[in-house]
């Protein structure tokens, strides 16, 4: 996580929600304290970031509690082995590679694209997930639908178990019968 969005994400605790700071100065602090600092925030906390935030840091492993991300929010080969309740991601979620997540979390909101390209270690999509346009869950081992699943666009489903279990027809009257809906085609 880049220095600028640790200490943004510093200002918006201290000055907004009126919480305790470590004492020490955060210019003086080096990147892997920051980290550390930011790894033990107050879970009650809402976070609201503006821009996007790249994650190619094996040392992250938690992000915050109601996490509002403006942009996208992009993680690749990252150590994180469970997200934050209410994740809200306006743009793009890519996730690459990050071989500890096993769970994402419920009512997960995805403005635009969610991929998830070799996540071996997920076994299921959340309950309640939209997204806005393409949803991709290439080499993973996810092998169920969830229930109430939005997709306004494509569903890439290549190299997982639910690309051999069942055909187009099927995912699509699963979808719906759990009061969900997937507005375009099923890419195997």
């Amino acid at each position: 996580m880049k220095r600028e969005t640790i200490i943004k994400i510093f200002d918006f605790l201290k000055n907004k929600e009126h919480k305790d700071l470590p004492e020490k100065c955060l210019d003086l602090l080096s990147d892997r304290e920051l980290i550390k600092i930011f790894e033990t925030h107050p879970d009650d906390s809402q976070f609201v970031y503006d821009g996007t935030v790249y994650l190619y840091d094996e040392y992250i492993i938690k992000l915050p509690n109601d996490l509002y991300v403006k942009g996208g929010l992009y993680l690749s080969g990252s150590n994180i082995k469970q997200f934050p309740t209410n994740l809200h991601v306006r743009g793009n979620l890519y996730l690459f590679d990050c071989e500890q997540i096993t769970e994402l979390p419920n009512k997960l909101y995805v403005g635009v694209s969610l991929e998830l390209g070799g996540c071996k270690k997920l076994t299921e999509l959340p309950n309640d997930l939209f997204v806005g346009e393409y949803l991709a869950i290439e080499y993973t081992n996810i092998t169920e639908l969830p229930t109430n699943l939005r997709v306004e666009g494509d569903f890439v489903i290549s190299g997982t178990p639910l690309a051999k279990k069942y055909t187009d027809e099927e995912i699509y009257e699963i979808v719906a019968s759990t009061g969900g809906k997937i507005v375009g085609e099923i890419n195997r």
